[in-house]
């Protein structure tokens, strides 16, 4: 696996762009950072290259994007704009784009959140549009859009991986996939099992101590073994992002890291001896 940090939980710059920690992560071993697109697209363009200049220096790819939309612009109901839509996407894929980023998340509770007018299967069709629009722009530059489950304290639609595999096949298009998330699984109440329904589906997973939603910790080692072989029973080898709160982040990053590593030598070990 390949291991990343959401930047957005922990970064105390103003711009919420992550180029206090990124270094953070690169010291302590981590492979990639994922950073807030709404973020990097609220900036202005002398803003954006200065920070991309900041994240090059570094050395450390930004791999991933999460907050695809800005709670702003309302993807769902009759206040949803198209053409706003169209222009914001055009402008956050370019940007995705530039820093060499390979899958965008689309959780962004805000943006999807339906209103009251809004039937359940309405709602469903008209995100699967919207994730029509946004594949024939990520297709062409490579991107996949993984469909983040947020719980039901987050957003009132998608609150499951269920539901977010449902999305993806209704939307029907080669860059939309599924993300899990450990989190959102937890609350939700909805077993690990799930991911094993279409394994091809699984595209990014955000990964935490869901108690506190904190760094890994290594007393919760065998909850998080359980997590792993199920992730790798589906074929899935790419990126983990760590997604969590810290007050102390450099030493906590640090020690999840090693954790994550070294269960997954564990598991590794265990296979080749079976």
């Amino acid at each position: 696996m390949r291991y990343g940090c959401c930047v957005n939980m922990v970064t105390q710059t103003a711009d919420v762009s992550g180029t206090d920690i990124v270094p953070v992560l690169r010291e302590a071993g981590y492979d990639y950072a994922e950073l807030s697109l709404a973020h990097l697209c609220a900036m202005d363009k002398e803003h954006f290259y200065r920070v991309k200049e900041e994240l090059l220096y570094t050395g450390l790819p930004a791999e991933a994007c999460n907050n695809f939309f800005p709670p702003t612009l309302p993807l769902t109901g009759a206040s949803s704009e198209i053409n706003k839509i169209k222009e914001y996407l055009e402008k956050a894929l370019s940007r995705a784009s530039e820093l060499g980023v390979r899958t965008i998340v689309f959780g962004s509770g805000g943006a999807r959140n339906i209103p009251d007018s809004l039937s359940y299967s309405e709602a469903m069709e008209q995100l699967a549009q919207i994730l029509r629009l946004i594949n024939s722009y990520a297709a062409s530059l490579e991107i996949v859009i993984a469909i983040e489950p947020l719980r039901k304290k987050e957003c009132n639609i998608i609150n499951t991986y269920q539901e977010a595999l449902v999305l993806a096949d209704l939307t029907d298009c080669g860059n939309v996939h599924c993300l899990l998330d450990i989190f959102h699984l937890t609350e939700e109440k909805e077993h690990i099992s799930v991911i094993r329904k279409k394994p091809g589906r699984l595209a990014h997973v955000h990964f935490c101590e869901p108690g506190g939603r904190i760094f890994p910790v290594a007393a919760n080692r065998h909850f998080y073994k359980t997590m792993l072989q199920s992730i790798r029973k589906t074929g899935y080898n790419n990126r983990i992002s760590i997604e969590a709160c810290s007050a102390d982040f450099r030493n906590d990053a640090a020690k999840a890291l090693q954790l994550m590593k070294s269960i997954e030598e564990e598991i590794e070990l265990n296979n080749n001896n079976q």
